[in-house]
């Protein structure tokens, strides 16, 4: 019943002799973390039950270069490979491992990486590609506004 709730138990060792009578349910949210541990005491007859909890910032990485594949010169590059010497194979294992190795060396040789230009670069992960473009632009008509502020068709468009 209350996992239908998303309440996950905390852990399932004994808290005494081979029964767990001390129990600790968590429902957490994404940007929290939860350490549980059960140690042996002597002060009571159950074990000592910790719970730990702490939040996460997400670190989000933006994406300064995106992989490129050039996959019209790496077809060309099949072409230009001897691959006669497949149809003479006749365990088809072996094919299949010649056969991906010289897809792969061919696409591994034709694969570069581009840079990705600043106006381009999605600042927050809930940013789309159009919200950014009419951000950016907004922030330019301010630019402009600021420069000349008597510009009422500026204003107006601001």
């Amino acid at each position: 019943m209350l996992g239908t709730h998303s309440v996950m138990m905390g852990h399932c060792f004994p808290t005494r002799e081979d029964s767990s009578l001390d129990h600790i349910m968590l429902k957490l949210t994404h940007d929290k973390v939860a350490q549980i541990a059960v140690l042996n005491t002597t002060i009571t007859d159950h074990t000592m039950v910790l719970l730990h909890i702490t939040n996460v910032k997400p670190q989000l990485v933006y994406n300064k270069t995106k992989c490129i594949v050039d996959f019209e010169k790496a077809i060309i590059d099949l072409k230009n490979k001897n691959i006669h010497e497949l149809l003479l194979c006749n365990d088809p294992n072996v094919l299949t491992e010649l056969l991906l190795g010289k897809l792969m060396q061919s696409l591994k040789e034709n694969t570069g990486l581009l840079l990705v230009p600043k106006c381009k670069r999605i600042i927050k992960p809930w940013m789309t590609p159009g919200v950014l473009r009419c951000v950016r632009h907004r922030n330019n008509l301010q630019q402009k506004l600021r420069q000349n502020p008597n510009d009422e068709i500026l204003r107006i468009s601001y």
